[in-house]
Protein backbone atom coordinates (compact mmCIF):
# COMPACT_ATOMS: atom_id res chain seq x y z
CA UNK A 1 0.00 0.00 0.00
CA UNK A 2 1.41 3.11 -0.93
CA UNK A 3 1.45 6.09 1.77
CA UNK A 4 1.71 9.94 0.05
CA UNK A 5 2.41 10.93 4.10
CA UNK A 6 5.93 8.82 3.46
CA UNK A 7 6.51 10.85 0.16
CA UNK A 8 5.88 14.50 1.89
CA UNK A 9 7.97 13.70 4.79
CA UNK A 10 11.25 13.24 2.88
CA UNK A 11 10.55 16.13 0.65
CA UNK A 12 9.59 18.12 3.89
CA UNK A 13 13.29 16.81 5.41
CA UNK A 14 15.32 17.44 2.27
CA UNK A 15 13.84 20.89 1.88
CA UNK A 16 14.14 21.72 5.39
CA UNK A 17 17.38 20.80 5.29
CA UNK A 18 19.10 21.38 1.82
CA UNK A 19 20.67 19.32 -0.57
CA UNK A 20 23.96 21.36 -0.71
CA UNK A 21 25.38 18.54 2.20
CA UNK A 22 24.89 15.52 4.18
CA UNK A 23 24.51 17.18 7.20
CA UNK A 24 21.82 19.52 6.96
CA UNK A 25 18.94 16.73 5.45
CA UNK A 26 20.45 14.45 8.46
CA UNK A 27 20.03 17.10 11.51
CA UNK A 28 16.52 18.25 9.17
CA UNK A 29 15.80 14.25 9.45
CA UNK A 30 16.56 14.05 13.35
CA UNK A 31 14.62 17.17 14.57
CA UNK A 32 11.99 16.52 12.33
CA UNK A 33 11.26 12.78 13.81
CA UNK A 34 11.07 14.24 17.01
CA UNK A 35 8.52 17.39 16.23
CA UNK A 36 6.94 14.78 14.14
CA UNK A 37 6.19 12.62 16.77
CA UNK A 38 5.86 14.87 19.35
CA UNK A 39 2.71 17.17 17.38
CA UNK A 40 1.50 13.83 16.28
CA UNK A 41 1.10 12.49 20.35
CA UNK A 42 -0.09 16.12 21.72
CA UNK A 43 -1.58 18.11 19.23
CA UNK A 44 -2.93 15.17 16.33
CA UNK A 45 -5.37 18.13 15.39
CA UNK A 46 -2.85 20.84 13.69
CA UNK A 47 0.05 17.93 13.28
CA UNK A 48 -0.57 18.34 9.53
CA UNK A 49 -1.02 22.16 9.43
CA UNK A 50 2.18 22.37 11.57
CA UNK A 51 4.13 20.80 8.72
CA UNK A 52 2.53 22.69 6.36
CA UNK A 53 3.28 26.21 8.26
CA UNK A 54 6.98 24.50 8.52
CA UNK A 55 7.61 23.59 4.76
CA UNK A 56 6.09 27.47 4.39
CA UNK A 57 8.72 29.48 6.23
CA UNK A 58 11.59 27.31 5.41
CA UNK A 59 10.79 28.14 1.72
CA UNK A 60 10.80 31.51 2.62
CA UNK A 61 13.19 31.88 5.05
CA UNK A 62 15.58 29.18 4.46
CA UNK A 63 15.69 28.73 0.46
CA UNK A 64 19.02 26.41 1.13
CA UNK A 65 17.66 24.49 3.79
CA UNK A 66 20.12 24.03 7.24
CA UNK A 67 22.81 23.82 5.43
CA UNK A 68 22.57 27.59 4.24
CA UNK A 69 23.06 28.66 8.01
CA UNK A 70 26.88 29.82 8.97
CA UNK A 71 27.45 31.64 11.86
CA UNK A 72 27.54 34.83 9.95
CA UNK A 73 23.54 34.28 9.35
CA UNK A 74 23.18 33.78 12.79
CA UNK A 75 25.32 36.91 13.86
CA UNK A 76 23.72 38.69 11.00
CA UNK A 77 20.08 38.20 12.73
CA UNK A 78 21.59 38.45 16.12
CA UNK A 79 23.05 42.07 14.49
CA UNK A 80 19.83 42.79 12.93
CA UNK A 81 17.53 42.43 16.09
CA UNK A 82 20.15 44.46 17.77
CA UNK A 83 19.58 47.25 15.87
CA UNK A 84 15.65 46.81 15.58
CA UNK A 85 15.72 46.53 19.42
CA UNK A 86 17.67 49.83 19.78
CA UNK A 87 15.81 51.70 17.32
CA UNK A 88 12.21 50.56 18.83
CA UNK A 89 13.55 51.51 22.79
CA UNK A 90 14.76 54.87 21.19
CA UNK A 91 11.54 55.50 19.46
CA UNK A 92 9.13 54.14 22.33
CA UNK A 93 11.50 56.25 25.29
CA UNK A 94 11.63 59.73 22.88
CA UNK A 95 15.36 59.61 22.34
CA UNK A 96 15.18 59.40 18.79
CA UNK A 97 13.55 63.06 18.91
CA UNK A 98 15.78 64.30 21.42
CA UNK A 99 18.65 63.28 19.31
CA UNK A 100 17.34 65.10 16.28
CA UNK A 101 16.22 68.38 18.48
CA UNK A 102 20.11 68.25 19.48
CA UNK A 103 21.40 67.48 15.83
CA UNK A 104 19.38 70.55 14.56
CA UNK A 105 20.33 72.84 17.57
CA UNK A 106 23.88 72.06 17.00
CA UNK A 107 23.54 72.38 13.12
CA UNK A 108 21.68 75.97 13.93
CA UNK A 109 25.18 76.85 16.32
CA UNK A 110 27.05 76.14 13.22
CA UNK A 111 25.35 78.08 11.14
CA UNK A 112 25.30 81.18 13.04
CA UNK A 113 29.40 80.90 13.49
Amino acid sequence: MFNPFIGFQTVLIALIGGAATLWGPLIAAIVFSVLAETLRLQVPQIYMMSLGLLLILSVLYLPGGLASLRAETFRGWRDGAKAWWTETRDDLSGETKRRKLRDKQLRERRDVF
